[in-house]
């Protein structure tokens, strides 16, 4: 199997095993976006996975580091010896120039979880609902090869609305 078939299968069945409903609207997009975008959902899904399994803050804490180092090489370097999840981040960062900055806010965000950030205005809130559902509204947007900054505006929007709902 091939790198990047084993990359298209990992992603899949990140997916299908970890959300049924973005699985499904998954095929509303084209064959080539939604791989994509599978790719990425993986690494998001890996990363919240490994935060929320963590057994302790400690734990946790390390295992972010651990996910920061990680997610660094592979913006910035050869990703063939790291694991899948990782692979697949920088495949979709190379190939839409995705700024690095956006999975980075990801991870601060999953950080502000972890130390039980006291959310006191909405500054706060928005905030948080940027790093975590922002981001990644202007991920998938640049997979989907919207640039207009409207657009880029309005999918940041709609990924700290849904977040605004989870809450």
């Amino acid at each position: 199997m091939s790198k990047q078939q084993a990359l298209q299968t990992f992603s899949e069945q990140s997916i299908v095993n970890g959300s049924k409903s973005f699985s499904f609207a998954g095929f509303l997009l084209t064959e080539n976006v939604r791989a994509d975008a599978f790719s990425l959902y993986a690494w998001c899904r890996y990363c919240d996975d490994v935060i929320d399994d963590a057994p302790n803050k400690k734990n946790a804490l390390q295992q972010l580091q651990h996910l920061q180092t990680l997610t660094e090489k592979a913006l910035t370097s050869d990703t063939g010896e790291l694991p899948l999840p990782f692979q697949a981040l920088a495949s979709v960062v190379q190939k839409y120039n995705i700024p690095r900055d956006y999975p980075l806010e990801l991870l601060k965000g999953m950080e502000m979880d972890v130390n039980g950030y006291e959310y006191i205005t909405t500054e706060d809130l928005d905030l948080y609902c940027y790093r975590v559902a922002g981001v990644v509204g202007l991920m998938m947007a640049h997979i989907m090869g919207i640039s207009h900054p409207q657009a880029l505006t309005s999918a940041c929007s709609l990924g700290k609305a849904m977040q605004l709902t989870n809450i």
